[in-house]
């Protein structure tokens, strides 16, 4: 018994320690992630699409409930600040297995802009502080092998854009324990994010309620006058 758990443990130990490649994008809209091992590729997202049934086969009555039921396209709904929060969860993470992680590839291109002018100006300033923050950090902790940074504003495009590239060499130890790590970052900012728009919508209903409350008392003050 105790020799089948001391084999496990080495062999789970080897698994943890095995080096993958890992490549991730995103350029307008569009994001893609994928990892590979020695001659292994696999491509983790966007999913691949399911075949379509011959045309003979008749549908089931599963497939007609799937095909009437609309699919449901998650949103976290973060804003700016929630994302640059989640990043730094993610970083905080990361420096605690500086010695997994060897990049190869570090590309950032964004052009920050909004309708208003001053709004387009104060995110540039967020984005830009962090970004200012954030590469130290990664030349300092980590081997960087190639690095391309680029943060523009644009006061009348009024919407922002942004594409980035990266690739990687990391163990599969340290991407399991990063992904507890930033999905735990993930929830956390996710359900602060939610209370906040509960706090707004019940604030704004208030209000919509005290003005329509105004409005009958104005009425009623009209007609007993």
């Amino acid at each position: 018994m105790r020799l089948a758990l001391v084999i496990i443990l080495i062999l789970l130990a080897a698994v943890m320690l095995i080096p993958l490649g890992v490549y991730a994008s995103y350029a307008d809209g569009s994001f893609t992630l994928s990892a590979h091992a020695w001659f292994y590729k696999l491509v983790l997202y966007p999913p691949k699409e399911k075949k379509p049934k011959p045309e003979f086969e008749e549908p089931t009555e599963a497939d007609a409930e799937n095909e009437e039921k609309p699919k449901k396209n998650f949103s976290p709904g973060f804003t700016l600040n929630d994302w640059l929060e989640l990043a730094k969860v993610a970083l905080k993470a990361l420096r605690r297995f500086k010695n997994g992680v060897y990049f190869d590839l570090i590309r950032l291109m964004a052009v920050i802009s909004a309708p208003d002018p001053y709004d387009a100006v104060m995110r540039y300033n967020a984005v830009n502080g962090f970004v200012g923050s954030v590469i130290p950090f990664f030349e300092s902790e980590f081997r960087v092998k190639e690095k391309d940074i680029y943060i523009g504003l644009d006061m009348n495009g009024g919407k922002s854009k942004a594409s980035f590239e990266l690739s990687a060499s990391v163990r599969v130890g340290t991407i399991l324990t990063l992904g507890v790590a930033a999905g735990f970052g993930f929830l956390k900012i996710l359900i602060k994010n939610r209370i906040r728009r509960i706090r707004e919508r019940v604030a704004r209903n208030g209000e919509q309620q005290t003005e329509r409350n105004d409005a009958v008392n104005d009425e009623q003050h009209k007609g007993s006058c």
